[in-house]
């Protein structure tokens, strides 16, 4: 694979004031980019946009608790919960996904919804 850059995803929570400075706990992640999106890659994306839409109408409760345990800044937390309900990489995977992609096609639609004059 041929990177032409790297996606860096940042998560930020639990901001506290520590001796007046604005403190922040961080998790991250960065995804090497490939130079080409294949038509194989297309349908990992479709697959997985399918995968998750069925998560949201089958565990909505669950899926909600995952999200806002994240945006608090416990994402180890619901690991356990996100395994009970199939929302893992390998199941993803299994079922014909490759949810690495939904990352990145997520972001270059939001950069292309973004970009302004």
């Amino acid at each position: 694979m041929d990177a032409t850059g790297t996606l860096t995803l940042q998560l930020n929570s639990n901001r506290s004031i520590l001796d007046s400075l604005d403190v922040a706990k961080t998790a991250g992640y960065s995804i090497a980019l490939p130079s080409t999106f294949s038509e194989e890659d297309r349908g990992k994306v479709q697959r997985d946009a399918e995968l998750f839409a069925n998560l949201l109408r089958q565990h909505p409760a669950e899926t909600i608790e995952i999200v806002n345990q994240c945006l608090a800044g416990r994402a180890r937390d619901v690991r356990d919960l996100a395994t009970r309900i199939g929302f893992t990489e390998e199941e993803f995977a299994d079922q014909g996904g490759g949810f690495p992609w939904v990352v990145v096609v997520i972001v270059v639609a939001a950069a292309v919804l973004l970009e302004h004059d």
